[in-house]
């Protein structure tokens, strides 16, 4: 790497986005643009705050981008602030980007995303698919051929893995967002009642699919709906069973994949490799073991994409299997 030339990678979802240089994670920031009255940005990441801001833009939504002028002017803040560059001032001319893309993401997508990063002033820009740098982040499995079960906020995608290429990949809107929503509704049809998104997050790491703690209760804080402090106690049951349909349908597409590849593929599935925040849901793996008649590893105490930005940001070069 040159005296002037900058290498950074970077991770965009709905909520964040991350800066890495050198192997090091060197800035997070909000993914949000704030707007005045007459829609001109005012503030962007982690300058935006939320309870003074009225206007807020959220630029991307389920990894995709929504709304491409505020995606552009809010890299080209941030990037500005990770690299630790002045107000108003030019980014360096050799500056090189790599972005992590979904394994799903169409042609459109993915020029959407190289147009806004070279109209942010990078002169080079790189794209590395979700998988391919979750598993450098691994460390591993590189010669192996299984599916890939990413579960995240926004959705779940798979994408089938093999000797160092994807095969195939698709997705489906139903993610951990979506599951505190229910949880949410859940609440209000059942009691009238409203609680924190720290609340909703809480019930979420405590459910299980098990047979475990169906028949417990335990009590939660919130307001109803006059915005009047209150506690309901709620059992885990009646929260399994409404959001039990949308917890099979994730599990019926993990069923059908593994059906059409076995019939479409002479490549074998050995495993299920299960990630992503979602994952963390007590029970899901066994789940989609039974669902699948495949042994599920579970990845879920680390956050392996960003581990494998950190190796890929040395050296483009090095890891040009993982970018295109």
């Amino acid at each position: 790497m040159g005296f002037l030339t900058k290498e950074i990678c970077l991770e965009f979802s709905t909520s964040a986005i991350k800066v890495v240089k050198a192997g090091k994670l060197i800035s997070t920031e909000k993914a949000m643009v704030a707007i005045d009255d007459s829609g001109n940005i005012i503030a962007t990441g982690n300058q935006v705050d939320e309870d003074t801001h009225k206007l807020i833009i959220q630029p991307v939504i389920g990894g995709i981008i929504c709304d491409f002028n505020a995606f552009e002017q809010m890299l080209r803040s941030i990037i500005n602030r990770a690299l630790k560059k002045k107000n108003g001032s030019f980014l360096t001319p050799l500056l090189s980007a790599c972005c992590v893309i979904p394994d799903t993401s169409t042609e459109v997508e993915i020029r959407a995303v190289r147009d806004a990063l070279e109209h942010a002033g990078a002169r080079k820009v790189f794209m590395a698919y979700s998988t391919h740098v979750l598993l450098e982040g691994l460390e591993s499995l590189q010669k192996d051929t299984f599916l890939l079960v990413d579960a995240g906020a926004y959705g779940v995608r798979y994408s089938v893995y093999s000797n160092g290429s994807v095969l195939i990949a698709d997705k489906t809107d139903i993610g951990g967002e979506k599951i505190k929503q229910l949880i949410n509704s859940y609440l209000y049809d059942s009691y009238q009642f409203r609680c924190s998104r720290y609340v909703t997050e809480d019930i979420l790491t405590k459910i299980s699919l098990s047979n475990e703690n169906h028949d417990e209760v335990f009590n939660v804080d919130g307001e109803d709906e006059y915005g009047i402090s209150k506690s309901v106690e709620v059992s885990f049951k009646g929260i399994i069973e409404y959001i039990e349909p949308y917890l099979y349908v994730i599990l019926n597409d993990v069923r059908l994949f593994v059906k059409n590849h076995l019939s479409e593929s002479s490549n074998h599935l050995g495993y299920i490799l299960l990630t992503g925040g979602f994952s963390k849901i007590k029970g899901l793996s066994k789940e989609i073991e039974e669902a699948s008649g495949l042994p599920v590893q579970l990845y879920n105490d680390s956050d392996y994409i960003l581990e494998g930005l950190k190796k890929i940001s040395f050296d483009f070069e090095t890891y040009k299997k993982a970018i295109r």
